[in-house]
C-alpha cells in the first residue's frame, strides 16, 4: 500500500512539473473559443429572455460577466506564465542576483537586498500565482455550471410540476420542495462568499447542514468539492479568492448595466402583444407541446377557413371547472391506457364502458360533453364574438393533445390583419370567472 502511494505521489508531482505546457496550450485555446462566441451572447439572452416557457435568460446573462473574469484571468495566466518562462530562460545565465557587481551606494544596497527576493523564489512564486489563477478560472467554470443545474431544476419545479399535478396537497409539497431549494441556494452563496462563513459557527452550522446537503445533491457540487475545499485550505488560494470576489461582482454590476439591441421601441414577445408566438401555429411550431391554443397558419387565402384547436387539459382544476358548468354531466369512467405485453406488446384501452352504456346514451353523452366543453371558451376575431362554434373532440398529431376542434368561416373578413382572441374560464375558489385571454394574430391575403 505505501510503495503504490509512492508511486501516485511520484505520478503527481511529475504531472505537476510539466503541467504549464498543458496550462498554456488549454488557456490560448480557450481564449480563442470566447472570443469567437462573444458577439453570440447578446442573441442568446434575446431569445431565451420570453414568458414562454423556461426563462433561460438569467443563466445566459451571467455568462457575459463570467467570460470577462475568465478571459481577463486567462490573459493574466499567459502574460505571468510567459514571464515565468523568461525567468527559467534568464536562470540559465544567472541563478541569482549579484548586489556587489552594481556598486551602489550602501542605502540603496541595503533596501535591495531587503526588498527584492531572491531570484529562485520569485519564480516560485510566479508558478503559484500562475497555478492558482488558471485553477480558479475552472473552478469558477464548475460553479457556474453547478449553479446552472440548480437553476434549471428550481424552473422545471416552477414550470412544469404546477401544470401537472392535479391535487392542490401535491402543489403545496411542491411549493414547499422549491421554496427548500431556493433557500439552500442563497445560503450556500452566502457561504461560498464568505469562504465557508456558515459552517464556522456552531449553531449556524448545524441549521445550515441540511441546506448545505439539498444544495450539494441537486446541483452535483461533489463533481468540484474536492477541488474547491483544496484552493481555500492554502493561504494563497483564500487570499486570491477574497480579491476576486470584489472583482466579480464589479463585473456582474457593470455586466448588467451594458445595453445591447434593447429594441426600445418592440414590446416583449408574449402573448397579447401582437407577437407572432410560434406556438400557436401549426405551421411554425417546433417540437413542443401545445400550450392552450393553435391555428394551423398565419396567413389565410380566400374561401379557407381558420382552423382552431384549443386544448383541454386533464387535471382536477379542469374537470372541477367542467362539473361547476355542467352539474349533470357524468364522466366516461376511462381508465389510465394499460400495456398487455402478451398481445403483441400493443397498447389497449382495458375498460368497459361500452359494455355498461347503450348506444343511444353514448352518443347524447357525447352531444352533452361537446355542448358543456364549449362553455368554457369564447372565441372573437378582432371585435366580432363568433356565434354557434361548433366543436369536434380531436387529438392533435403534433403531441397527442387532445381537445375541441373546429373550422371558422373568415370569408366576410376584409383582407389584412386580424387577431383572434380566445377567453376561457376558470374556476376561482367556489365562483366561475373570466380568466386570462389568447390573442393570436393572423392574415388573410
Amino acid at each position: 500500500m505505501g510503495l503504490e502511494k509512492s508511486k501516485l505521489q511520484s505520478w503527481l508531482d511529475k504531472l505537476q512539473q510539466e503541467s504549464w505546457q498543458l496550462e498554456l496550450i488549454i488557456s490560448s485555446i480557450l481564449l480563442l473559443i470566447i472570443g469567437s462566441y462573444d458577439d453570440k451572447i447578446p442573441d442568446l439572452i434575446l431569445k431565451f429572455n420570453s414568458n414562454e416557457g423556461f426563462n433561460f435568460a438569467f443563466i445566459v446573462a451571467i455568462l457575459i460577466p463570467l467570460l470577462v473574469f475568465i478571459k481577463s484571468n486567462l490573459i493574466a495566466h499567459i502574460f505571468l506564465r510567459g514571464l515565468w518562462i523568461g525567468c527559467i530562460g534568464l536562470r540559465y545565465i544567472s541563478t541569482d542576483i549579484d548586489y556587489d557587481s552594481f556598486g551602489y551606494a550602501n542605502k540603496f544596497d541595503h533596501f535591495l537586498k531587503k526588498k527584492v527576493v531572491p531570484f529562485d523564489s520569485y519564480i516560485e512564486k510566479l508558478e503559484k500565482i500562475c497555478s492558482i489563477i488558471f485553477s480558479y478560472s475552472f473552478l469558477m467554470v464548475f460553479h457556474f455550471l453547478s449553479f446552472s443545474i440548480f437553476f434549471t431544476l428550481i424552473q422545471c419545479l416552477n414550470y412544469y410540476a404546477f401544470d401537472m399535478v392535479e391535487s392542490i396537497i401535491l402543489e403545496v409539497i411542491i411549493g414547499i420542495g422549491t421554496l427548500l431549494l431556493v433557500i439552500s441556494g442563497i445560503l450556500n452563496f452566502i457561504d461560498f462568499i464568505t469562504i465557508g462563513g456558515l459552517k464556522k459557527t456552531k449553531y449556524a452550522s448545524y441549521l445550515f447542514y441540511p441546506f448545505y446537503r439539498i444544495y450539494n445533491t441537486f446541483s452535483f457540487a461533489f463533481l468540484y468539492r474536492p477541488i474547491h475545499y483544496n484552493f481555500i485550505s492554502n493561504k494563497l488560494g483564500r487570499t486570491y479568492m477574497l480579491l476576486m470576489l470584489p472583482y466579480m461582482f464589479v463585473l456582474a454590476f457593470l455586466g448588467d448595466k451594458m445595453s445591447f439591441k434593447e429594441y426600445v421601441y418592440i414590446p416583449k414577445k408574449e402573448n397579447g402583444s401582437n407577437w407572432v408566438i410560434e406556438n400557436n401555429y401549426n405551421s411554425l411550431r417546433e417540437k413542443s407541446p401545445i400550450k392552450e391554443a393553435s391555428i394551423d397558419k398565419l396567413f389565410y387565402n380566400a374561401d379557407e377557413p381558420l382552423k382552431l384547436f384549443l386544448r383541454v387539459d386533464d387535471n382536477e382544476k379542469t374537470n372541477q371547472l367542467i362539473e361547476k358548468l355542467c352539474p349533470e354531466i357524468t364522466s366516461y369512467n376511462r381508465q389510465p391506457y394499460s400495456l398487455r405485453p402478451f398481445n403483441a406488446l400493443k397498447i389497449t384501452w382495458n375498460d368497459g364502458y361500452h359494455k355498461k352504456v347503450s348506444l343511444a346514451d353514448h352518443k347524447a353523452r357525447i352531444e352533452y360533453s361537446l355542448s358543456c366543453l364549449s362553455k368554457i371558451y369564447e372565441v372573437s376575431i378582432d371585435s366580432n364574438q363568433v356565434e354557434n362554434v361548433d366543436y369536434v373532440f380531436y387529438q392533435h398529431q403534433n403531441s397527442g393533445e387532445e381537445g375541441l376542434l373546429t373550422g371558422i368561416n373568415i370569408n366576410d373578413l376584409k383582407i389584412g390583419k386580424h387577431k383572434l382572441i380566445i377567453r376561457s374560464k376558470s374556476l376561482t375558489k367556489d365562483s366561475i370567472e373570466i380568466g386570462d385571454s389568447i390573442e393570436i394574430p393572423f392574415f388573410k391575403n
